[in-house]
């Protein structure tokens, strides 16, 4: 059984990187259509109009989020057959790891491992410091206490210091069907790596990029987010697991502050999949969500936008 823990233990890693770099994505529009016949002569079609290193490193991420789709038919057949560790040559290594690359790039298709490794590669190819980190991934709907799944994402070098990268999720998302649609997000670009914790969980503990690592025990705790929860610079969360379990008859209260405004909220019974009423207050960049006792019941609650963009998730039980 997990308990509620301070708020402190989650919401208040001290991040090396804190703010998100304001990007114009309007800006990179006519990135998409470049189509070169290999991936250096790609990059170099992508990032030629642009000077700065943060300007390239966004250029490549609009480019792979916009062209590479996922394949969710290669993702059955990984799940199919499992996922057990080989003891490989180095030659057969780098063999894979170069066919991840040309999968994604030949194809426009892919799991997140060649997202991540044309990313990288595209990065190499002008000179962009670049990481392929793996680790597990949770999304904004989850079972307490797991890690999730298996996921790999990037760490990109600009003007010297790390920022992280998730073009899978930044590319779009695959619904219960197993279809994907592509649905930009550009909060997975360099995002504050103190939010970033909050869904993803590297094996190497340097890549989380702050200052206090999250600890296992702490990442299977805390609250579930979705991309909104990036977008918005969301923080100083209240409640600070994932699982509450409230006494009948009291309403939820959900604080939270926000770096730019989310836009309207709503509340969500994702156990149903009926939105719910609930009040909204916001003071400044302060805001309160509240739920009416009459509508607090075992559930998996959801906060999220009139664009759809979830913001964070929890499971309620109520006693």
């Amino acid at each position: 059984m997990l308990r509620i823990l301070p708020l402190l233990a989650f919401a208040g890693f001290s991040s090396i990187l804190f703010a998100q770099p304001a990007v114009d994505w309007s800006r990179f529009a006519a990135v998409a259509s470049a189509d070169g016949a290999t991936v250096e002569e790609l990059a170099e079609q992508i990032t030629s109009t642009f000077t700065s290193e943060q300007d390239k490193a966004a250029a490549l991420y609009y480019w792979v989020t916009h062209n590479v789709a996922y394949d969710t038919k290669m993702l059955g057949k990984m799940l199919k057959q499992g996922l057990a560790a080989e003891r490989l040559p180095l030659a057969e290594i780098a063999r894979r790891k170069e066919e991840q690359v040309q999968y994604a790039f030949q194809k426009r298709k892919g799991v997140c491992q060649n997202y991540a490794r044309l990313y990288r590669r595209l990065c190499t190819a002008i000179d962009l410091e670049c990481a392929f980190i793996t680790g597990h991934s949770r999304g904004n709907a989850m079972q307490p206490g797991t890690l999730g799944v298996g996921h790999a994402w990037n760490a990109v070098k600009v003007d010297g210091d790390w920022y992280l990268v998730d073009a899978t999720w930044g590319a779009g998302g695959v619904n219960a069907k197993r279809k994907f649609t592509f649905g930009f997000k550009p909060g997975y670009f360099m995002p504050d790596p103190g939010s970033f914790s909050f869904s993803h969980l590297p094996d190497e503990t340097e890549w989380q990029l702050v200052e206090a690592p999250v600890t296992e025990a702490a990442f299977l705790a805390q609250p579930a987010i979705g991309p909104g929860f990036l977008n918005y610079g969301l923080r100083n969360l209240n409640h600070a697991t994932y699982r509450l379990e409230l006494e009948r008859g009291n309403p939820l209260d959900i604080t939270f502050t926000a770096a730019a405004a989310p836009g309207e909220i709503i509340c969500v019974n994702m156990t149903s999949g009926k939105q719910i009423p609930c009040t909204v207050t916001a003071t400044g960049t302060a805001y309160t969500v509240t739920v009416p006792d009459r509508q607090v019941r075992n559930m998996v609650f959801n906060l999220r936008n009139r664009k759809n963009e979830a913001l964070v998730s929890y499971r309620l039980s109520v006693k």
